[in-house]
């Protein structure tokens, strides 16, 4: 859920760029905005009729009313079902993504990055080889394992500058794949039970809507985060040239 002190409660008539709304067809510049923001999936206005008539210049204390309203209209009606359209199955195809992705985050093997080497190194004046590992180099890593790895340091090892990686921190991604696994299915699981991880991971359990629809709502506040802070320019509306 937004939190309410990102929950934007005046007129926002350009882009954070402070450029104007997109022309989305022979609508007034009110009922335009309000297409726009409610279509929107990276605001805390999409889908909330309420909220993007606000956004569009409404009064916050009736904005539901014309949120309601305008929804109403066949016109404006049969654009935000075009647009939704188009930003649904983009939402659809980055859910999923961030859902496999986060998964494949959670097993990841340090075998996979790291292989056994042997060192020359000095103990009391004496050189001596000792077994050690060395980060396997990025171009023999697959593009899965790639996804893994969030950050590379360089290390100086023995004398010599080598690559180090930085991994994925399994606990982050369990949390996110089971984000992803609740918006998709409508499930919400429990992870304190014993192997709720494997069973679903291991043993073929299908990630499929439980609904003809995911919940698009909690799709589009994991797209832009949960507690992420709207970024609105108060510019007034440009003038027509």
């Amino acid at each position: 859920m937004t939190p309410r002190k990102n929950i934007v409660r005046e007129s926002t008539q350009t882009l954070p760029d402070g450029s104007p709304i997109p022309k989305l067809g022979k609508f007034k510049s009110k009922e335009n905005a309000f297409i726009y923001w409610y279509t929107n999936p990276k605001t805390e206005a999409f889908m909330n009729s309420g909220r993007a008539a606000v956004r569009a210049g409404y009064k916050a204390s009736s904005a539901v009313w014309y949120g309601y309203q305008l929804k109403q209209r066949p016109e404006i009606s049969k654009k935000i079902d075009e647009i939704l359209g188009h930003t649904k199955e983009g939402l659809r195809i980055f859910i999923y993504k961030a859902a496999f992705l986060s998964r494949d985050r959670m097993f990841w093997n340090i075998k996979d990055f790291y292989r056994s080497c042997k060192r020359i190194v000095k103990i009391h004046g004496v050189e001596q080889e000792i077994n050690s590992i060395e980060a396997i180099p990025l171009n023999k890593i697959s593009e899965k394992n790639r996804m893994c790895i969030d950050a590379i340091k360089i290390k100086n090892i023995c004398g010599k500058d080598e690559p180090w990686y930085k991994l994925a921190d399994r606990g982050k991604a369990e949390e996110t794949f089971f984000k992803c696994f609740e918006i998709i299915t409508g499930k919400k699981i429990d992870q304190s039970e014993e192997d709720t991880t494997y069973k679903i991971i291991h043993e073929d359990v299908e990630i499929t809507p439980i609904k003809e629809e995911i919940h698009w709502k909690k799709a589009a506040e994991f797209l832009r985060g949960d507690d992420s802070k709207p970024n609105i320019n108060h510019g007034k509306a440009p003038e027509k040239p």
